[in-house]
């Protein structure tokens, strides 16, 4: 006869592995919060925002930006006004529209803006695997922005470029970081790829049309560690004498 085993059947979910946070400080108050914080006071404000989904399908657009900004008057001067924001998360890039592989160069950028003539700190990093810029501020120096590709605002920064494999998808760790104190305002931002896909050295086709996906990896949540056994149907057959 046959007999069936069902084990426990239980709903799965699942919860991105990303760690977002922001924060910002105003004389006297503060706020904290996931995608976004602020605060506000008399002549001026510190504010904090992160924008960033879960899927991406050939986007011009930026994709992950992490921002800050402060704003202040002289109630700022003793370092009480500041905003910060950290994106990390991992997202699976999966390039099509060719046969062999290439390599691409992930399109970063940070940088500031800043305006006032005492600033005390400011920084931005972005990093896209192990491709990776940032800047720093301590003082009056003049605006800073660099990228990793042309077409963008700031000081091209040259960087050795990822590996990829047509149709192999791969993993890459995402990392937004912006710190602004006093005056100003500070970007980090994923906003793209460049892809130079490997031709056929006899004279074969070269991939023209080249698109990408990029998702947010998903982190198994409290309840699909529960359900291990969902969907599952184990069939023992035993032959009766």
């Amino acid at each position: 006869m046959f007999k069936y085993v069902f084990p426990f059947v239980l709903i799965v979910g699942c919860a991105s592995a990303a760690t977002i946070s922001t924060s910002a400080a105003c004389p006297g108050t503060g706020a904290s919060g996931t995608t976004g914080a602020g605060c506000s006071w008399q002549g001026g404000i510190s504010n904090a925002r992160i924008t960033a989904n879960p899927a991406y399908q050939d986007s011009v657009d930026i994709l992950d930006q992490t921002f800050v900004q402060v704003f202040g008057g002289f109630d700022c001067f003793a370092g009480q006004c500041a905003a910060s924001g950290t994106f990390i998360d991992d997202y699976v890039l999966t390039v099509t529209g060719g046969t062999g592989g290439g390599s691409l160069v992930p399109c970063l950028f940070t940088g500031h803006n800043l305006s006032g003539p005492t600033e005390l700190f400011g920084g931005t990093i972005a990093s896209f695997g192990n491709v990776g810029i940032q800047t720093s501020r301590l003082g009056p120096n003049p605006d800073t922005g660099i990228t990793t590709c042309s077409g963008h605002f700031g000081s091209l920064m040259s960087v050795t470029p990822l590996p990829f494999t047509f149709g192999v998808p791969q993993t890459f760790t995402v990392s937004l970081s912006v710190a602004g104190n006093f005056d100003g305002a500070f970007a980090s931002e994923l906003f793209g790829f460049q892809f130079f896909p490997s031709c056929n050295p006899f004279g074969g086709p070269c991939p023209t049309d080249i698109h990408f996906t990029l998702v947010s990896v998903p982190e198994p949540s409290a309840w699909s560690l529960l359900s291990i056994g969902l969907m599952v149907l184990l069939a023992f057959h035993r032959d009766k004498l």
